[in-house]
């Protein structure tokens, strides 16, 4: 992972999870998985406040997923709320449904060891633009409203 936002006049953080899928699994079931998923997420995301995006999608690279995510603070800040919030509604049967390999659960319980299986995954990435470069999800709220 590389640490290139340190070096940006950014608060963000960002991840960029490659994740190898089970045999047998793929967009099909990861789209009906979500669907099933999203409306409790948003709730987490938009109760924790720091989550600019969150994408979760197939590669052209068959058996493998990708979740990539932008985010006010740090990633291991990101893996400890997130973990929390969304540990065993989300990533847990996300993880155990579609992943050859999971991290111990429950989640919640484990942080450290979420932490470093997000960064085992984690591509990096070489340059992470954001127009709103220096405001919080929390800044954007108070300035524009909760679009929600």
């Amino acid at each position: 992972m590389t640490d290139i936002h340190k070096h940006m006049n950014s608060i963000h953080g960002a991840l960029f999870m490659v994740l190898p899928l089970k045999d047998g699994k793929g967009e099909a079931e990861l789209t009906a998985f979500m669907k099933d998923k999203v409306p409790a997420c948003f709730e987490a995301f938009k109760s924790v406040g720091t989550m600019q995006f969150f994408r979760v999608f197939m590669t052209d690279k068959p058996g493998q997923a990708v979740i990539a995510a932008d985010f006010d603070g740090t990633l291991d800040q990101f893996c400890a709320d997130y973990g929390k919030a969304v540990g065993s509604s989300f990533f847990a049967p996300l993880f155990e449904e579609f992943l050859a390999e999971v991290p111990p659960l429950p989640i919640e319980d484990n942080i450290a060891a979420f932490t470093e299986f997000v960064k085992k995954h984690d591509a990096g990435y070489a340059y992470n633009y954001s127009e709103f470069h220096s405001l919080t999800v929390k800044d954007l709220y108070e300035k524009f409203g909760n679009p929600y």
